[in-house]
Order: structure tokens, then sequence, then C-alpha cells
């Protein structure tokens, strides 16, 4: 027979107190103290990634740092100015003839100081009249008309390798804007990057197997004109094998209702895609109608398009 063991009345109140116990144990909740801890390092990791990846950029090259093979931000930022300079220069302009000359004399430098070994082609070339029927785009079902549209082409190609010619890439953008801006973004700032990727690669096509062709057109702001006009006139369409268009769009363009087919092809192109959902749709828009016009008249190709953003 088992005797009672007495049990002092604090020890039964502290029985009374602590919680009935779980099968299995319970685990314990971390202290408000970790939670916070891990919260403060997520909070700053995200904050080198975005300082590395934005705040943290490279300094821009001057001519003399970046040499005659480089890249100058600045030398394209100069570009950039003088362009937009200019004021809005839409087609038919006095200010589109000057920013056109501008194009031309920038061109002419650069097959000046070309490498001896490098064949550098300016083209001033005027259009002759003609029609473009849009099937596709923003101007679908419409039929445009077109006169006096003038283009700066520039081809570079090794000099002593004469089928380079032959096979090209194209490099696209165009140098007239709306009525209502200067057009920093759209798309003065893709011709300066153009002019000064020219430069540096006039230095050094001379190991090159093949030509690029840098158009810099006008018309396409009033409907995609000026690419029609190339790729159904110019002596050097049938040369172009591929297609980089350059396009751009200033922070107060409209995207449209629908974003989700542009999204979708935006993220299948792009390994890191980054940019707000509304520029990348407007920009995607307006690059695809102009590759379009390219595409429909040359002989097959394949396409790429480059986004740049900016204020217009």
């Amino acid at each position: 027979m088992r005797r009672a063991v007495p049990v002092s009345s604090s020890a039964a109140a502290g029985d009374a107190a602590s919680p009935p116990s779980r099968a299995g144990g319970v685990r314990s909740r971390g202290s408000p103290s970790l939670w916070l801890g891990l919260l403060l390092i997520l909070v700053h990791a995200s904050w080198l990634v975005h300082r590395v990846q934005y705040d943290s950029l490279p300094p821009p090259l001057d001519a003399d740092q970046a040499g005659k093979r480089g890249f100058s931000e600045l030398s394209a930022l100069e570009h950039a100015r003088a362009l937009t300079d200019l004021g809005p220069h839409p087609l038919g302009s006095d200010a589109l003839e000057s920013a056109v000359q501008y194009v031309l004399a920038s061109a002419k430098r650069i097959k000046e100081s070309a490498h001896w070994e490098v064949d550098v082609q300016v083209d001033h070339f005027l259009a002759k009249p003609g029609f473009s029927r849009l099937v596709g785009g923003l101007f679908k079902g419409r039929t445009l008309v077109y006169s006096t549209l003038q283009h700066v082409v520039l081809r570079i190609s090794p000099k002593y390798l004469p089928e380079a010619d032959e096979n090209a890439i194209l490099v696209s953008s165009h140098i007239d804007t709306v009525f209502s801006t200067e057009g920093a973004g759209d798309c003065s700032s893709c011709v300066a990057v153009m002019l000064e990727l020219a430069r540096g690669v006039s230095q050094w096509a001379h190991g090159f197997k093949h030509s690029i062709i840098f158009l810099f057109n006008t018309g396409e702001e009033e409907g995609l004109t000026g690419a029609h006009s190339f790729i159904t006139q110019h002596k050097w369409k049938d040369t172009v094998r591929f297609i980089v268009d350059l396009e751009a769009m200033g922070i107060g363009g409209n995207s449209g209702p629908d974003l989700s087919i542009t999204l979708c092809r935006h993220r299948r192109s792009r390994h890191h895609p980054a940019a707000s959902p509304e520029i990348v749709a407007a920009a995607a828009a307006a690059t695809r109608c102009c590759r379009r016009r390219l595409r429909s008249y040359a002989s097959p190709v394949s396409a790429a398009a480059l986004f740049s953003f900016g204020a217009a």
C-alpha cells in the first residue's frame, strides 16, 4: 500500500500555472529580437543590391579616356544635347533639316578618322515618293504616302574583304521627333549611341567578316515610313541579314490597356528583366512596329530590339 506524499501549496500553484505539455514536445517560437534581426539583415541586403546595381555605376568616360576604340558616354551625351538643342524636329521642319545635317557631318568625321584598313561609306539617301499599307501594329489598316524623306546611311566594313559587303547587320534608329518635344529620349539618345558606336567600330572593323550598316532615318513618327523607304529602295537593302532597332520613349508615353503579351515577350527574351510595365510595353510596341516594316520587305533576316528609356 503506497503512502500519500504531501504536496506544498507553492508547488501545487506552480503546477496549476504551467500549461499542459503536448505529445511529442512543444517547439519554442523565436524571440521578437531574433525576427527583428532577420528583418534588418533582409533590408540591409536589399539596400546593398540596389546600391550595387543602380547607385554604384562606373563613371562615364570622356573621349580621351575611352580612346579610339572605346565608347565614350560623354561624347554620346554631347551628340544628344546637340540634337535636343535644335528643339522639336518633326518631319518637314527646318529643325529636322538641321538635325540631318548634324548627323551627316558627324558621319563624315567618322569616315575621315577611320582606321586605314576599314572602309567607311556615307550615303545621304533621298527616298523617292512611295506608299506603304500597314498590316499590323499601331497603324494597322492604314495606307501611308510619303515623299521628301532623307536618311543618313553609314556602312562600315573591312577594306580588304570584298565579300563582307554581301552580309550586313543593320543598326537603325530615327532622327525625327514628334512636334511637341525635343526628343531627348525618343530618339536622340539612340542616335547619339549609334554615332559613338560607329566611331569606335570604325577603328577596329578591319577584323570583321561582315559589314555593319547604321541607318539614321526620318519619318518614323509619321507611320514608320522611313524604315519602309530604306528597305524597299536603298541599294544596300538586299545585304541586310540581321536587324537591331534602337527605340525609346519619354516619361509621358501611353502604353495602352493590355500589357500581358508585351510583358511575356520581354520576360522570355531577358534573363533579368527590369523596368516598369508601362515603360517596357510602350517601347516594345513602338520598336516592334519598326522591325516589322524592315522585315516585311527584306530577305530572310533575324531581328532584335534594344530599349532605352528617358525623358522625351
